[in-house]
């Protein structure tokens, strides 16, 4: 729901720069770019789609600069991310070997506090 708000405020303040909105602005390339960011940021993070962002256009501005056919490349990145890395690379730090995990252990019956207005029982 959050996304959709940022999304919608993108388009408004997108159609106030430009003065209009044309059906030919929003291409393949577009989707499939806010996907990746949504993909690498980690789906399900507030953050995600911020890092994914950077990510992304970081990795067009780079390869654009390196080779003709960065397109290719890119697009080979974004099939390898996608199959890779479906939980984003929040996911792969989680995975990795040497990651300090956070686990939850179960409280014991002692500890909880009974409601209120309640007994507890032994």
């Amino acid at each position: 729901m959050i996304a959709g708000g940022f999304g919608g405020l993108a388009g408004v303040l997108w159609a106030e720069l430009s003065g209009q909105v044309s059906p030919e602005e929003l291409t393949l390339t577009t989707s499939v770019d806010a996907l990746l960011m949504v993909v690498l940021g980690g789906p399900g993070t507030l953050m995600g789609g911020v890092f994914g962002a950077a990510i992304v256009l970081f990795l067009r501005e780079y390869l654009s600069t390196l080779v003709p056919w960065w397109q290719y490349a890119l697009g080979g990145i974004y099939v390898l991310a996608i199959y890779y890395l479906p939980d984003g690379l929040p996911g792969l730090l989680r995975r990795s070997p040497g990651a300090a995990v956070a686990t939850a252990e179960p409280v014991p019956a002692e500890e909880l506090v009974p409601p209120s207005g309640g007994t507890a029982r032994p």
